[in-house]
């Protein structure tokens, strides 16, 4: 076959098709479609030059997050640093609706940025790629569920002079006035309704339960003592505590306007604390031990600027607000609305449970030493502040950090649904080891604002157009923050990029840079129309660059592999390098030759626009000797693919935007020898110099083209398989001019690809 001399390849045998005949009466193709499945984007990338330029920064475009996703595709690299950006003219998927860039700086951390897709000219910076305006779900002054206080410093009283001795226990009806205590054991109760201001100055040690009436204050001098098996507090009363209170039971304020007040020096020890009914409080300044639950139901509140521990904090409605350290060796509760916690020093608990509507606002340092489940909640983090839990579950819930704030999760962080993490300040930082989805539900969670994530593991960003598991803006970034953050007193020290410093270095030269994989599929029956199974000869292209500091080309490598060959005809491929003159070019090499001198006469044709030849015979390269279909049908004829490396050196360096995917022109040629050739080239690409069919744009009258260009790997039809039953998203891609089902070559029909 590859002796024949003759051209034996002759349109006037081709049958004649239409549209209709390949499609069906009813399809058409807008006449501005221009059959592309991807596009050309200028991107500038800055970068955050720590080094005053004195080293070079490595920046990487891909497709996806490559962190995370072992299968990103690199589609861009080069070198920036102060005063010389990074400018890059990529072709990407059209399906693409985001990049993502990474910075390595001279010492190897890495940060990656996301960026929309948006416009042809795209600019990202590493220094000054903030949100402008982060929407906040949640706005608050202090407190929101709670009412503000100002952490009360508590009464100091002393005994009046006319206080009233009492000496002896049982049941009292007092009139109103002061009373004290010295030292009491036995029963105690009082009767009456007056107003009566109760003072122990001793030991008062009581066996029965123990009810403070309505309007009275009981309050424990410095220096007293005072138990019972349980202690309830009644409407409008006080209890002052500076001495000591142990209550064997429950201590409650029952009705509105009970307040517990303990004292800097006092100390409160009990089984239980209830805080119920609205205007009822405890504000504790000094230390409250309860060896079960601490309970706050019916918008009670505490206030807190001592130490205050408990086995279980329970919140059926109401708030704390923490000025001091609380620390719940088990669950921390909030199980309604209108709950709250702020914390503005030190708060550790081992679980934590919000369920909805359900507020924390953290200052300072609040920790989960276990896990943390989060339902329709919100958590809010401000400036220097720290959140910390082991794992954590989140569902319904908005997350937002303050400037230099720090939401780290230990180890599994499971974001289920409709979750939203902003940094509303400067700077915030998430840290994640393993971030996981629930795999029953979509739109897991919305990145938003000035953040940066750091996270060992992370699930990915889609499945497809339709199923959306994370979303992210363009603040967003990914890896390492790139300066320190200092210890504010609640971060545990701040966050430090690396333990020990590493020596900056300059990237190796030259750079090697992928310019993304291109599936080109030809159908071979030019100028007629042929079965539009789309195989007649299908090779995979993937450019790489070689590139000098200043990210211009020194050598192009292609790396070609010939894949199927769905024709009986001999077929020939070449690459012109559309705006690339042949006096640029100083040597072409190749791995592999597979030019036999019948078609192409040398390694690459001079002109204004080089050519690159490929092969000059589809079956030889194939290591068939017959003209019959390879690699297109199931059980029929099948050869290994072949693959060869062609490097072009150029002698002067070229700009990447001569040379990308778009610039390269691939063309096949029907039969033929040398001389001029019946050449098919993609749409609104145009052949060579020897070519026998200049002047044609390759589209049919009814809009049909012989050629498509797929981005990355491709499963290509089987043979006499139309490509729109292959891929059934093709005729809606192709009718609506592209504007529908961009990606339709990511969903083949089983059964119907090769």
């Amino acid at each position: 076959m590859t002796s024949c001399e003759k051209d034996y390849y002759d349109p006037s045998t081709e049958e004649t098709k239409t549209i209709s005949d390949i499609f069906g009466e009813d399809f058409t193709i807008p006449e501005s479609f221009d059959w592309n499945n991807t596009q050309t984007v200028n991107i500038t990338v800055k970068v955050d030059d720590q080094y005053n330029s004195e080293y070079y920064y490595v920046v990487e475009v891909y497709d996806s997050n490559p962190l995370f996703d072992t299968n990103a595709i690199l589609l861009s690299k080069g070198v920036a640093k102060e005063g010389q950006d990074f400018v890059t003219t990529t072709t990407i998927a059209k399906a693409l609706q985001a990049v993502y860039i990474k910075q390595t700086d001279p010492a190897k951390n890495e940060i990656v940025g996301y960026l929309d897709i948006n416009s042809q000219s795209l600019v990202y910076d590493f220094g000054n790629n903030t949100a402008s305006n982060p929407t906040k779900s949640f706005e608050f002054t202090s407190s929101n569920n709670t009412e503000t206080y100002s952490l009360r410093a508590g009464e100091t009283y002393t005994v009046p002079a006319d206080a009233t001795p009492i000496v002896n226990g049982g049941h009292l009806d007092l009139a109103a006035g002061a009373y004290v205590i010295a030292n009491l054991q036995g029963s105690l109760s009082f009767g009456g309704s007056t107003s009566k201001e109760i003072y122990i100055t001793g030991n008062v040690a009581l066996s029965n339960n123990f009810q403070l009436p309505s309007n009275c204050k009981l309050i424990i001098l410095s220096g007293g003592s005072f138990s019972a098996p349980s202690l309830e507090i009644l409407e409008n009363t006080l209890l002052n505590n500076a001495g000591t209170l142990t209550v064997a039971g429950n201590l409650k304020t029952s009705n509105g306007n009970g307040i517990i007040e303990n004292t800097g020096n006092g100390s409160i020890a009990a089984t239980n604390i209830t805080i119920t009914n609205n205007n009822s409080a405890l504000y504790n300044l000094g230390t409250v031990n309860v060896s079960s639950t601490i309970q706050i139901t019916n918008n009670g509140k505490i206030e807190n600027s001592g130490n205050i521990t408990t086995n279980d904090l329970i919140f059926d409605n109401g708030g704390i607000v923490n000025g001091g350290t609380i620390l719940v060796h088990n669950e921390t509760n909030l199980k309604s609305d209108n709950t709250s916690i702020e914390n503005n020093k030190s708060f550790t608990t081992k679980s934590l449970n919000l369920t909805w509507r359900g507020v924390i606002i953290n200052t300072c340092h609040f920790e989960v030493t276990d896990k943390s489940n989060l339902n329709g909640s919100t958590i809010t983090v401000g400036a220097g502040g720290l959140f910390k839990t082991n794992s954590m579950s989140i569902e319904q819930t908005n997350i937002e950090l303050g400037k230099d704030a720090i939401f780290k999760v230990d180890d599994t962080a499971t974001l289920k649904y409709n979750n939203k993490i902003i940094g509303t300040g400067n700077n915030a930082f998430l840290i994640m080891n393993t971030a996981i989805r629930n795999e029953n539900s979509n739109n897991n969670v919305i990145y938003d604002g000035n953040l940066y994530i750091k996270c060992n593991s992370h699930f990915a960003e889609k499945k497809d157009n339709w199923n959306i598991y994370y979303t992210q803006t363009s603040g967003v970034k990914w890896g390492d923050y790139p300066q320190n953050i200092a210890d504010s007193g609640c971060n545990d020290g701040g966050y430090k990029i690396i333990t020990e410093p590493t020596e900056p270095t300059n990237p190796s030269f030259p750079i090697i840079s992928d310019g993304g994989e291109m599936t080109y599929l030809f159908e071979d029956n030019w100028p007629s129309l042929g079965d539009y199974d789309m195989n007649d000869l299908v090779i995979n292209v993937e450019p790489s660059y070689s590139q000098n500091s200043a990210n211009q080309v020194e050598t192009l490598t292609l790396k070609v592999v010939l894949r199927a060959v769905g024709a009986s005809k001999r077929l020939a491929a070449g690459i012109q390098l559309d705006g690339v003159n042949s006096s640029l070019i100083s040597n072409v090499s190749r791995s592999d030759d597979w030019l036999t001198g019948s078609v192409f006469s040398s390694d690459f044709e001079s002109g204004s626009n080089a050519v690159i030849p490929l092969f000059d015979d589809a079956h030889a390269t194939l290591g068939e000797s017959s003209a019959v279909l390879l690699n297109t049908i199931k059980g029929g004829a099948s050869k290994s693919s072949a693959s060869t490396t062609i490097t072009i050196t150029f002698n002067t360096p070229v700009s990447t935007d001569k040379i990308n995917v778009s610039k390269l022109n691939i063309f096949a040629v029907n039969g033929g020898t040398k001389g001029k050739r019946s050449e098919i080239h993609m749409y609104g690409y145009a052949p060579t110099a020897n070519s026998n069919s200049s002047g044609t744009t390759f589209r049919s009258a009814d809009k049909l083209v012989w050629v498509l260009g797929i981005p990355n790997g491709f499963s290509y039809p089987l043979e006499y398989v139309n490509i729109k039953d292959a891929y059934p998203e093709f005729e809606s891609w192709a009718s609506s001019g592209g504007s529908s089902s961009a990606d339709w070559y990511k969903s083949p029909s089983a059964g119907k690809v090769y």
